[in-house]
C-alpha cells in the first residue's frame, strides 16, 4: 500500500475542489478546515522557491593555450519555472567545452 504523505493529500484536496464547488454552499461550509489546511500547506509548499538575477563575467578558456583569460559577460535570471543566461558579445573567440560535443 502507497503511504499518504503531504503532497497526497493536498492532490486528493484540490482534486474534491471543483466537485465541492459544484455541490454548494453546504459542502463548502463544511469543508472550510480542510480549506485552510490546503491553503497553509500550498504556502509551505511555496516557500521552496527561489528567484533572482544579476550580472556575471566568467573567463572562459582561450585558442592558444586553454587557459581561462578570455571575459565573458552575462546576464542571468531564474525563477521557479525559467532559467535565462544572456550573452550580448564575446571579445574574442574562446574555446566552449561541452558535455556532448566536446570542445566547440
Amino acid at each position: 500500500m502507497k503511504p499518504i504523505t503531504r503532497r497526497s493529500l493536498l492532490v486528493a484536496g484540490l482534486a474534491a475542489a471543483p466537485a465541492a464547488l459544484l455541490a454548494g454552499p453546504a459542502v463548502l461550509a463544511a469543508s472550510d478546515d480542510v480549506v485552510e489546511d490546503l491553503k497553509r500547506q500550498i504556502r509551505a509548499l511555496s516557500l521552496n522557491t527561489a528567484s533572482g538575477g544579476g550580472v556575471n563575467v566568467k573567463l572562459m578558456p582561450n585558442l592558444d593555450n586553454g587557459e581561462p583569460t578570455v571575459p565573458l559577460s552575462e546576464v542571468f535570471s531564474f525563477d521557479r519555472h525559467h532559467a535565462l543566461c544572456r550573452v550580448d558579445t564575446n571579445p574574442e573567440p574562446f574555446v566552449m567545452p561541452t558535455f556532448g560535443m566536446g570542445d566547440v
